[in-house]
């Protein structure tokens, strides 16, 4: 059902309140309309409007019925984007009521329904009455937009003042969310507790009365949300006339509330959406958002950027990004810092700089460095990301987010706020802004254009792009991101429904080699579908998880991709994983693109990420090199036997583990956290769950919790946690309250492993572990009982049925590694063919993951032996 439309017992529909237009005074646009020389100055071309008063008279003779639905939509979908090009609101969910109309074409169905033809209906009658009715609806405004202190309680209000049309008894103004807004746990109902929703009015004469009404869509606060009952605020007498103002407070504290509890991210616009209902009866129109400011807490920690690789006495910049417990940018001023490295100090800087400062340094050894930043009161302290030093450097790593959203879709944030947080903030060296087409209009696109423009410039490219937003079973969502950011034109879904479409019609519109196309996973590109002109890169990990398999796959039809990581950050936080205590909509640590590139030119760099010279990272800035027979990522190495793998690994913590992997096969891992002497042994407990859903046109598998105690006995427990949780603010693993020698976990996995280490003492011949696990969703307990002493042979793995899949627990001893850089060299001694790939993946100890590219041994990849 179209968001907003009421119908009986759930509100009224657009078609039964066009009757009461005429008592409302205002006219509705209908018929044959001015002549061609009264609209000079219309806004429609001469064919467009004869189409748009052709829908209109259409309307008026017969509903929309299943023979003109799509001819109506399609219309109606033209006529939006011109009018959203004037500057005037149109309804946010028209752009994809259109699509999933034209989706259903796409399968070889016809939407059948009274609701998919009555929501066509109501979109039109409401274009028609903005159209005739310019100054009918009015605007919201505040008075105080921020910022206010993240998590913080503020009081936020938002006033109404009322357009030439009257709001009559029954109507009044409805307040919704957006999906990745925030808390969003407002209440109406106990004026002394926080996150209070108040009405006032200027006009004394008018009473209100505090109802919900049901919401479906983007703004019922979740996704594919149906019927969430949201508040609306309901006029019960009297009637507000032209010019009388409406607010609606959010954290009211005149009766003793402390207010509303922000969300713990900070951001340029925070929305929440507003709804003007003009009549009983009538339709429910939204308003243009008021953007509200909110920023840092005080300093907690601290974080350094600088380039990944520079050459020996090169000066470079390198920002302090003084943050707050969360990792917002921080209020007020900076503590005097001292940065050292190797124990030597190389910089200080004084008391009272910005929090976000910048300062020019030079390395001369060759070799990685890492810089270590501290507080001089020794109150905070952080790391630089990390840097090679290096002479005559093969490439050079770009970091960059080539998939992330702000308030033009379901998330938050404007599109210069996006950019100035990539570039000043997280120190990225590209981005790509890619909101969905799903709801983008061509105003929202216009928009993009010109911020992409203004925003590109040296240091920072910015690439004009979208998200093609499908369902899986219609080619899934990819990311486009064009090598230029004039004349560009969106491909987007209401165009071309299905996956096969966008690649022709992005090929007929533009030069391939000015397109690069991204497949990402959680709503699956399809691998059997692929175009290696345009499809270059996979997205195998982001802000949803970790999504290996979905690379492997490409791999295993013979596609020729490379990988990289993005954050779908939908916050306008491109580069940092905030880490948000108000609502982890999305838990995972993130995801991040590097780039390998002689220069930072932006043709280099769209080139390297055409021609696979790329890796992926969830995050961590780990410098990466790879190569297959003396060939790098991305690239097609000569055939020998044996096969050396070999590189350099520049981590942000200390590396845990490499792995080889050859045809999507693990072949060798090499571990670091082996015993060592001197060095404390601890306990790992440590869960895998496959995302790969087994089958095409199907999302990817969901979140495992793994949720239960480990008792110890014959053994002392000191300490039970988990390093490195999805939630750093919500504890994954802990001591139990009740019985101090039994560990409680709740752990999160989503495609790689996740753990929780213990702390051991005092251990008996007999010492034993007793796993007892209620993961969510399964009907029988995991119950394992585990002799400590048979570990020292190895770690003991259980195999966990999951439908198709298999998930893993794996036990055994573990000893923290010590070295941040390491180079590995393997040789891989085993049959190989032609079109073998092998890639490598790196784990960290603080749970940062990196991904290289595959290399190919003895074939080009997009070859026609490559295409099937």
């Amino acid at each position: 059902m179209l968001t907003g439309r009421w119908s009986q017992g759930r509100g009224m529909g657009l078609i039964a309140a066009l009757g009461l237009l005429a008592a409302l005074g205002l006219a509705v646009w209908s018929g044959p309309g001015p002549s061609a020389g009264e609209r000079a100055d219309d806004y429609l071309s001469a064919d467009l409007r004869q189409e748009v008063e052709s829908l209109k008279a259409a309307l008026d003779r017969a509903p929309t019925s299943a023979n003109t639905l799509v001819e109506r939509a399609q219309t109606l979908y033209a006529w939006a984007n011109r009018f959203a090009q004037q500057g005037w609101e149109i309804h946010p969910d028209l752009p994809s009521v259109v699509s999933s109309i034209i989706d259903q074409g796409a399968r070889g169905r016809s939407p059948a329904g009274t609701a998919a033809y009555a929501g066509i209906d109501d979109l039109v009658r409401e274009m028609t009455f903005r159209e005739a009715n310019p100054d009918a609806i009015g605007a919201l405004s505040s008075d105080d937009t921020g910022p206010f202190a993240a998590d913080g309680y503020a009081t936020l209000a938002q006033t109404y003042t009322v357009g030439a049309s009257p709001i009559r008894p029954g109507g009044g103004l409805m307040f919704t969310p957006r999906v990745f807004a925030a808390r969003t746990d407002y209440q109406t109902t106990d004026p002394a507790a926080p996150n209070y929703l108040s009405v006032s009015s200027s006009n004394p004469d008018v009473e209100f009365e505090v109802t919900t009404h049901p919401f479906s869509g983007t703004f019922s606060g979740m996704l594919g949300g149906v019927d969430v009952p949201q508040p609306f605020f309901r006029v019960r007498s009297g009637q507000l006339g032209p010019g009388d103002r409406v607010t609606l407070t959010l954290g009211d504290t005149s009766q003793g509330s402390p207010g509303y509890r922000v969300p713990s991210f900070s951001t340029d616009g925070l929305r929440l959406r507003v709804w003007v209902r003009l009549e009983e009866a009538g339709p429910i129109f939204p308003l243009k958002e008021v953007p509200f400011e909110i920023g840092g807490a005080s300093p907690s920690r601290v974080a350094g950027f600088a380039p990944a690789i520079v050459r020996p006495g090169e000066r470079f910049e390198l920002t302090i990004r003084t943050e707050d417990v969360f990792r917002n940018r921080a209020s007020g001023s900076a503590p005097a810092y001292v940065l050292e490295s190797g124990g030597a100090t190389i910089a200080t800087t004084k008391a009272g700089a910005p929090t976000l400062d910048r300062i020019e340094i030079g390395l001369t050894e060759p070799g990685p460095h890492h810089i270590r930043i501290r507080s001089v009161d020794g109150a905070i302290e952080g790391w630089v990301t990390p840097i090679l030093v290096a002479q005559a450097p093969r490439a050079r790593v770009f970091w960059g987010e080539t998939h992330g959203h702000t308030g033009f879709a379901e998330g938050n944030g404007t599109v210069d706020g996006y950019y100035s947080f990539a570039r000043d903030d997280a120190r990225l060296d590209f981005a790509v802004l890619s909101e969905h087409d799903l709801w983008m209009d061509d105003q929202e696109w216009d928009v993009l254009v010109d911020a992409a423009q203004r925003w590109d410039g040296p240091g920072f490219a910015v690439y004009l792009g979208y998200e093609y937003t499908a369902p899986p079973d219609l080619g899934g969502h990819h990311n486009v991101a064009f090598r230029t950011n004039d004349g560009r034109r969106r491909v987007e879904r209401q165009r071309a429904p299905r996956l096969p479409e966008l690649f022709e019609r992005l090929k007929a519109e533009n030069d391939p080699e000015d397109v690069i196309v991204i497949p990402h996973a959680h709503n699956p590109g399809d691998w059997m579908v692929s175009d290696p002109d345009v499809e270059r890169l996979i997205e195998i990990v982001s802000e949803h998880g970790t999504f290996e398999w979905l690379g492997r796959r490409y791999l295993q039809e013979g596609h020729p991709v490379g990988f990289i990581g993005a954050s779908d950050n939908h916050i306008g936080h491109p580069g940092i994983r905030v880490e948000r205590k108000d609502r982890p909509v999305l838990p995972s640590r993130g995801g991040l693109a590097a780039v390998l590139a002689p220069e930072h030119d932006r043709d280099m760099i769209f080139d390297a990420m055409r021609e696979r010279a790329a890796y992926a990272t969830n995050g961590a800035r780990i410098i990466l090199d790879v190569s297959v027979n003396g060939t790098g990522m991305g690239g097609i190495a000569p055939a020998g036997s044996p096969v050396l793998v070999e590189g350099e690994v520049v981590g942000s913590a200390p590396i845990e583990s490499i792995s080889i992997v050859k045809n999507g096969q693990e072949i060798e891992t090499i571990s670091y956290t082996g015993p060592r002497a001197g060095e404390e042994k601890l306990l790992q407990i440590a869960f895998f769950s496959e995302a790969d859903p087994q089958e095409r046109h199907v999302p990817s598998r969901a979140w495992r919790i793994w949720r239960g105690s480990a008792r110890f006995e014959g053994v002392t427990l000191e300490d039970f946690h988990a390093p490195h949780p999805e939630d750093p603010h919500t504890p994954e693993a802990g001591v139990s309250q009740t019985d101090r020698n039994t560990g409680e976990l709740a752990i999160r996995t989503r495609g790689t492993w996740n753990f929780a280490l213990a702390r051991l003492k005092d251990a008996g011949p007999d010492a034993r572990l007793q796993l007892d696990l209620r993961p969510r969703g399964e009907p029988q307990p995991i119950v394992r009982e585990i002799a400590l002493s048979a570990l020292d042979d190895g770690p003991v793995q259980i195999e966990v049925p999951a439908g198709a899949n298999t998930d893993l627990i794996r036990v055994g001893w573990y000893t923290t590694p010590d070295s941040w850089d390491r180079a590995f060299r393997f040789e891989d001694a085993s049959r190989t063919r032609p079109g073998d790939t092998y890639y490598v993946r790196i784990k960290q100890a603080d749970g940062g993951l990196a991904w290289s590219s595959p290399i190919w041994i003895d074939r080009r990849p997009g070859s026609s032996a490559d295409q099937r």
